[in-house]
Formats: C-alpha cells, sequence, structure tokens
C-alpha cells in the first residue's frame, strides 16, 4: 500500500491516503488515518480533502462508502475478492479496474484466468462481438487495453473456457453471409472432465 501510495505522489499532487487494520502492531496508523476510519465507519464517508482512498482487505467488512466514488481499482485475481471490494461502494462508479497477468512468451502462470461477460459463449463471435467483449473485459497490461488476439490466448489456456473446433482442429470457423466470406469464433465452457 505505500508502495502504491509512494508511485502517485511521485506522479500526482493528489492528497492520498491509507487505511488498514487498527490492530495492525507492526504499522499502527496515524492519528490522521484514525480519524479517516472513524469517518468511514460512523458517516459511511470519505473525508472531502482526499483524492484517493487506500485500503487493504482488512478494512473490507468495516467499509461501506456512501460518498461519490468516481473509480474502484481492485489488487486482487480473485473474482469474489474483487465483488467484495467493488461492494464497499453503495454507489455509482465511473469504472472498475482489476488486474491482468501479465503475459510472457504467450504463457500464462498457473492460476490465471480471465472471467468472459454474459451473452459472450455457445454463439459466433464476429468481429464487432470481439471488439465489444475486449471493451467489456477491460484486459490491461503495461496501461494497454488489449484487443481479442490476446483475449483469445487467455481463453485457450483456460480452465474455464475453450473455442469450439472446427472440423479440421483450427478454432476460426468460416461463413459466408450477405456475399461476404466472414469468420468467427465460438466460446464454450469447459465441462468438468474437459
Amino acid at each position: 500500500m505505500k508502495d502504491f501510495a509512494s508511485i502517485i505522489q511521485a506522479r500526482d499532487n493528489r492528497n492520498v491516503e491509507m487505511i488498514w487494520s487498527r490492530n495492525n502492531e507492526k504499522h499502527p496508523m496515524t492519528p490522521r488515518q484514525h480519524e479517516i476510519w472513524n469517518s468511514v465507519l460512523q458517516h459511511a464517508t470519505i473525508p472531502h480533502d482526499i483524492d484517493i482512498l487506500i485500503y487493504n482487505a482488512s478494512c473490507l467488512t468495516g467499509v461501506n462508502i456512501k460518498s461519490p466514488v468516481d473509480y474502484v481499482i481492485v489488487h486482487d485475481y480473485d473474482p469474489d475478492n474483487q465483488i467484495q471490494a467493488r461492494g464497499r461502494v453503495r454507489n455509482d462508479i465511473k469504472g472498475l479496474y482489476v488486474p491482468s497477468v501479465p503475459i510472457k512468451k504467450g504463457v500464462y502462470p498457473e492460476g490465471s484466468y480471465i472471467a468472459l461477460p454474459e451473452g459472450f459463449t455457445n454463439r459466433p463471435l464476429y468481429k464487432d462481438d470481439k471488439e465489444k467483449l475486449a471493451e467489456l473485459v477491460n484486459l490491461r497490461i503495461d496501461g494497454h487495453q488489449k484487443k481479442f488476439p490476446t483475449i483469445s490466448k487467455y481463453i485457450k489456456q483456460s480452465p474455464d473456457y475453450y473455442f469450439e473446433p472446427t472440423k479440421n482442429g483450427g478454432d476460426t470457423h468460416r461463413t459466408r453471409k450477405d456475399g461476404k466470406d466472414l469468420t468467427f469464433h465460438i466460446i464454450k465452457h469447459k465441462p468438468a472432465n474437459i
């Protein structure tokens, strides 16, 4: 948390504050941090002079925030923890950012995953569908949003999804529609025995 705060403060002039467990003896909080905790606990409000509030998992069960929040960044790969962290803010937000797993030579570390939104499996995905999928998945590596070719690499190594194979064993289906040759993919959920 302190490293993240330092990085932000080195690049931006915003007021960054942090809170964590009030019982942490190794890293006791300052009186200011206790004020922030009390504001969040008693009033569900981040003090108005704070631009960025960083807190860790020790705060997830005690934090409810009703004051306006633009963005939530969750530094956790687990979807359940992402939902829990997002749920601490009790109003609409402009964006939710979650981490992606860095790509190294097209191989993803064990435990990496991609979660696809509803409506993108068991049907043909054409170019426009793939662009929309990439936008919704919002996979970012080194700050750059990745397109379908990168997402497809995650899908190929996913424990949850696979591409419906073609007769020749590939994954790119072809069809002719309105006088045009079109290609598409079909993403399926993996049965437990695959």
